[in-house]
Parts: C-alpha cells; sequence; structure tokens
C-alpha cells in the first residue's frame, strides 16, 4: 500500500516529478514473518523479521495488536493474554510514502488443571489418581500416559496434561501410607 503525496503541479512541478520517481524506487513491497503463528500462553515469545528485498532507509513501526509498540526493525514480544492478534508493520520512506503489511498470530490458553489434595491412607491400600478426562494427551512422573494412575506406596505422583494444541500443565500430589496400628488383646483365654 502506498500513500499518494498530493502536490500543486503549477507550484512544484520539479517536485511532483521527483516524488514520483521516488516512489517508484522507494515503494518496495514491504514484509515480515513470524517465528511461529501460534503458541501457548506459558512462556511464549514470538520473533517478528522483516524479510523485504530493499529493508534499508526506512523507519518501522510495528503495533503488536494488544497495545504494545516498537520502532526498530526486527523484534520479539511475548503476549499477557490468550487471544488472536494482528501485527502491523508501517514502513515509512522519509519521503512520504508509507507501506503496510499484517499478520495474525494466535495464543491459545493454558488448560487449568489440578489433580486434587495430597492424601494419606493405611498401608495395604490403593488410592486411583484421575487426571480429568478431555485432555489430548498424559505423562506420569513414570512415564506412564493413562488418565489414571494407581498408587499403592508413599510418594509424589505427578502429571501433565496436554491439550489439542500442545499447551500444558502439571500438578502433583503426596501419598501417604500409613503402618496399620498393632492390637493386642493379650493372651487368648477360654
Amino acid at each position: 500500500i502506498a500513500i499518494l503525496k498530493i502536490y500543486d503541479t503549477a507550484i512544484d512541478s520539479n517536485a511532483v516529478a521527483d516524488s514520483y520517481n521516488s516512489l517508484e524506487s522507494t515503494s518496495a513491497t514491504i514484509q515480515f514473518e513470524a517465528d511461529q503463528n501460534a503458541a501457548c500462553l506459558t512462556g511464549n515469545v514470538f520473533t517478528f523479521t522483516i524479510t523485504s528485498l530493499n529493508a534499508g532507509g526506512y523507519t518501522y513501526n510495528w503495533d503488536f495488536g494488544d497495545g504494545s509498540t516498537f520502532t526498530g526493525i526486527d523484534t520479539s514480544h511475548s503476549y499477557l493474554i490468550d487471544s488472536t492478534f494482528t501485527v502491523l508493520l508501517i514502513a515509512n520512506d522519509g519521503l512520504g510514502c508509507a507501506d503496510s503489511v499484517s499478520s495474525s498470530v494466535t495464543i491459545y490458553p493454558q488448560p487449568i488443571f489440578a489433580l486434587g489434595s495430597d492424601t494419606t491412607l493405611c498401608d495395604g491400600l490403593i488410592v486411583t489418581l484421575d487426571a480429568g478426562a478431555g485432555y489430548a494427551a498424559y505423562l506420569w512422573n513414570d512415564s506412564t500416559t493413562n488418565q489414571t494412575f494407581t498408587a499403592s506406596a508413599s510418594g509424589i505422583y505427578s502429571v501433565s496434561v496436554f491439550d489439542t494444541n500442545g499447551c500444558s500443565a502439571s500438578d502433583s500430589v503426596e501419598v501417604v501410607m500409613i503402618a496399620l496400628p498393632l492390637v493386642d488383646l493379650g493372651p487368648d483365654t477360654s
């Protein structure tokens, strides 16, 4: 997209010709790419790189679609909320010509997940830990991949759940097995 500069040709016909020639030589299509088009909310960092053939001589203004801006060539940006954002790059050649391009990036929400409370049981009993339905994958600390895990010994049991976007959440619980009490009623009597 180029912005047309209007001149009064009767007053400044040389400026009109110069600006027209400048527009032809400096209005190369501006382009950029992101290192990814989607990411999970936790730890997201997008790197934006200008890929135009003639990137020199321009002032670059970035608008990341979340209220944040940056002036400069290549940049990185992190988003604080999940949504789809339109990233806008405006290049200005300082001669009255500008070009812009935009692209969308998506931030996926993190799964909300809790394994439950710590549990205390008597020796010999078992507890089934359930990570909950609806996730694409599960990974327990012993590398099993089921939704549920049967614990029969004291320990800390952890699981990571993954949604269809590859976003994950983790939680752990402690299972404590206590010894059964010893009951001694004395010797048998008849």
